[in-house]
C-alpha cells in the first residue's frame, strides 16, 4: 500500500485539495494526481518532505500508514532506505560495503541482552 489513503486522508483535513497542494510546494497537479492514481510506494524524498511540510506534518506521520502496515519500521530505518532508493548502482554497492563494514564490527553491534529486555 503506497500513500493514497495518507495523503487524501490529511488532504481533508487541512481542507485542501491537491490542486492547492499542488500550488504550496510548487509541482504540477498532475504530478500529485499520478502519485494518488498509482498510490506510490516509491516517492522523491525531497518531495515527501515538501507535501510533509505544507500539510503541517513530519514525514513520518505523512507516511505513517504505509509503515504501519509494513512491519513497525525503525524511522531510522525508513530514511536508510529512501537514501539507498536514491542512490544509482555504484552507491548502493558503496553503501551495502560500509553496512557490512558496521555491522561486522563488535563495538557497534547491537547487545543482544539489552534487545530483548527493550
Amino acid at each position: 500500500m503506497g500513500i493514497k489513503n495518507r495523503l487524501t486522508s490529511l488532504l481533508k483535513e487541512k481542507g485542501m485539495n491537491i490542486n492547492e497542494l499542488a500550488s504550496k510546494i510548487d509541482v504540477t497537479p498532475s504530478t500529485l494526481y499520478s502519485i494518488v492514481q498509482r498510490d506510490s510506494t516509491r516517492i522523491d524524498i525531497d518531495l515527501i518532505l515538501k507535501i510533509a511540510h505544507a500539510l503541517g506534518v513530519t514525514a513520518d506521520e505523512l507516511l505513517s500508514e504505509e509503515i504501519s502496515q509494513a512491519e513497525s519500521v525503525d524511522v531510522n530505518e525508513t530514511r536508510l532506505l529512501m537514501c539507498y532508493e536514491r542512490l544509482n548502482q555504484e552507491g548502493r554497492d558503496r553503501l551495502l560495503e560500509q553496512a557490512e563494514f558496521f555491522a561486522s564490527q563488535e563495538r557497534y553491534q547491537q547487545n543482544k541482552d539489552t534487545e530483548e529486555l527493550g
